[in-house]
Formats: structure tokens, sequence, C-alpha cells
């Protein structure tokens, strides 16, 4: 090929080219003009393609803020029985996961020698019941008159003060003053007693009583009861084995009532309340969360951890409640501040184009781009500040490769 046919073909190309750039001026950029989404955004391919999403209605009302934390539940009333006497078991009527009432019988011991020394104690009372009754009747027991119970203690008073004085200067030895002062003692207890109480002493009553209760509570305690309604739990006894005083039996754990302890980061402990609502979810089980209140925030913090604990009251009401169990892993959010009079969208609604925060709004069945100055959040809803009224319908799934004006169908 000569170099003047070359230089044609390449003054052809170029003029071809200066065209088509001059074209490019004069047809409107497909996309987005001045910073507003424009129809020739969409495609001949997407004019004629429905795409399928979802919606929601944007509405107007109070943006509620949650702070969210995990722990575990725990039993409002648990219980570790022990055992009051030493003795064998000879029964257990329980096993563990069982639910006893108040009153039900646990374990039995054999009760053979607390019957025999709860018989001994009640006939020692008996007799010093008649020992008092004959030691009323006599004569010899009864007090001085008024004036010389008078005179004696003003007697005993002025001896005692005489003797904390020398004893003070040192004129009087210890020992001495402790005779002194257990004598004083003695006389006052003689001279302010009441008569019943010398013939209650002197008869042995008052021992006898006390011996008798004694009694009475250990022939009681051979027979292990539910202090209240609730389920047995770490069961650790066997008919046949020997127990001593106050060892553990079993768990007794009251399921009516549950916490659940939750450790809050100490940065959002200022937001909660006690009283303030609360959505528990417990991992093992399945199902909705479960809805509770604050019933106590700890005051002292955890250096370790960062964390305050906040105990959450679980409101009973059936359905998974009745699965939970003390120990189980949950997590909670608590309502914390509420912005009143938001516009709100859900969550997903809010997309992100050309760094520019958007929503797809429904006008019949297209999808418009609609720029918006968004608010705070909590998660779940999203306040919008301007772009948005209440009532509009926006797409919250099936947005992310919209176009302005697609074609759309709302799926049911």
């Amino acid at each position: 090929m000569s170099v003047r046919k070359r230089t044609h073909i390449v003054a052809a190309v170029s003029g071809l080219g200066i065209l088509v750039a001059g074209l490019g001026l004069l047809i409107p950029s497909r996309g987005v003009v001045d910073g507003e989404p424009t129809r020739s955004a969409v495609t001949s391919s997407e004019e004629g393609f429905v795409f399928p999403v979802k919606t929601a209605v944007v509405r107007g009302g109070p943006l509620r803020h949650w702070v969210r934390a995990s722990g575990h539940l725990r039993s409002g009333r648990t219980v570790e029985v022990t055992s009051r006497v030493t003795a064998r078991v000879e029964a257990v009527m329980v096993r563990e996961g069982m639910v006893l009432r108040c009153g039900d019988t646990a374990v039995v011991f054999d009760g053979t020698e607390f019957r025999l020394a709860y018989e001994r104690a009640r006939l020692t009372l008996l007799g010093a019941q008649i020992e008092y009754k004959s030691l009323s009747a006599s004569p010899y027991l009864n007090q001085p008159d008024s004036v010389r119970r008078e005179r004696e203690l003003h007697h005993a008073e002025d001896r005692f003060a005489a003797a904390v004085a020398r004893h003070g200067t040192g004129s009087m030895p210890d020992d001495e003053f402790g005779v002194e002062e257990r004598e004083h003692a003695a006389t006052l207890a003689y001279l302010t007693a009441r008569r019943e109480d010398v013939v209650s002493h002197r008869s042995g009553l008052a021992i006898a009583r006390e011996l008798a209760e004694r009694a009475r509570r250990e022939s009681e305690g051979a027979i292990v009861r539910a202090a209240f309604d609730g389920a047995v739990a770490n069961c650790m006894i066997t008919p046949g084995a020997p127990v001593t005083q106050g060892q553990a039996l079993f768990t007794l754990v009251d399921l009516s009532e549950q916490f659940l302890e939750a450790e809050v980061l100490e940065n959002d402990i200022s937001e909660i309340r006690v009283g303030r609502p609360a959505q528990i979810t417990v991992h093992a089980i399945d199902g909705p969360p479960v809805w509770g209140r604050v019933a106590s925030i700890n005051p002292v913090a955890n250096p370790s951890t960062g964390t305050m604990r906040v105990s959450v009251r679980v409101i009973p009401g059936g359905g998974a409640t009745v699965m939970f169990r003390p120990g189980m892993l949950a997590s909670v959010r608590i309502a914390a501040a509420v912005d009143s009079g938001v516009v709100l969208i859900p969550f997903s609604a809010l997309m992100y184009r050309d760094s520019r925060p958007v929503v797809f709004v429904m006008e019949q069945d297209r999808a418009l781009w609609r720029f918006v100055r968004p608010g705070r959040t909590n998660g779940e809803d999203r306040g919008i500040v301007s772009g948005l009224s209440p009532g509009e319908q926006v797409i919250i799934e099936g947005q992310a490769t919209l176009g302005h004006d697609a074609r759309v169908r709302v799926m049911e």
C-alpha cells in the first residue's frame, strides 16, 4: 500500500472519530444528570423486564432505641435443701426434674431415735410442769415487800459504786472486783425478777420446754418436705446412705419466675432504667422473643469486662417461656431512648448510589430513586430527616439491581 493511500485512510478514521464525539455532545448522557436520576437510566431490556420486589409503607411515629447484651437465665428462687439431722436415709421420694408442690414429702430418714428422744423430752416437760405448780403454792418463794426491795437495791448500787471507784484507783485487785461484780448482778436479778420467773427456774420448766421443742424439731426433721413449688435438681442422695446434719440433699428450683442476668457495657448503662421493657431470645429455643422488664441494675461495674449486671425479669406468658431453664444462654435488647415524631422506614430500604443515600419509591408499577437525608437507626428502623413522607411506599427487598424508573411487581 502506498504512503498516499495510507494517509487517506488515517484521515478518514480521524474524521469518523470527530463525528462520533460531536454526536456524543448532542445526546444526553444516560444515568444521573445534575445529581438526579433520569429515565434514560433504563435500558430497552430493562423496559421489557419486570423486577419482583417487596415493599413497606413509610410511617411516622416514635423511634425506639435498644441496648443489646447477653447473659444467662436464673431462677427467681433457688434453695439448696440440707439435712437438719444426722441419720440414715430411709426413702428418697424425688428424682431430678420432678416437680414438687409446697409440703410434698421429698426424703424420709430413720426417725426411731428422734421419736424416742421426743417422748423423753415430753415426759420431762410434764414433770417440770407439775413441779412448777407445786412451787407456785409454796410460801417460801415470796419476794420481799416493795419498801425493803427498794432499800436493798439502793444498798447494792452504793456498794458496787464504791467497788468501781476503788478498782479505778487500783486499791481493789481485779479478782476481788470480779467477785463484787458477780454479786451485784445476782442481787439485781433476785430483787428485780418476777416471782413467776423464779418458780419457773427452780422447777426446771424453762429448760424442759426448750429441750422438748428441740426434740420436736429434730423429730420433724426426719421428714424433708418441699418449702415451695419447684423442680428438683442436683439430687445427691440414695436410700440407705448415712447423712450428717447440714449435708446437701438436693436443690429446689422455682421455675415460675425467671430472670436474665445480662452483662451490659458500662457505656450503655446510662440509657437503661428500672422498669424498661426488654425482649429476650434464648438461643436454644426456637420462636419469637419474649418480653421482660428491667428489675434491677447493679451499681458496681466489673473492671475486667467493662460491664455492669442488669437483671431482667421474664414476663411469664406461656409459649416459649415454659421451656426456659436456669443457666441457658440468652440475648436481650433493652428499651433505651425514644425519638418522637420520626419518619420511619425499614432498615433494609436505604441504599447508597454514587455515595449518596437513596431509597426506591413505588409509583404505580415503577421504582423511582429518591435521595433522602437519613437520621438515627435502631438496627431495624431508620429515621428519615427529609426526602420522604408517611404513607409513601418504599422497596425493602429486590432493589439491589434496580435502575431508576425500572418496572417492578410487588410480591405477596
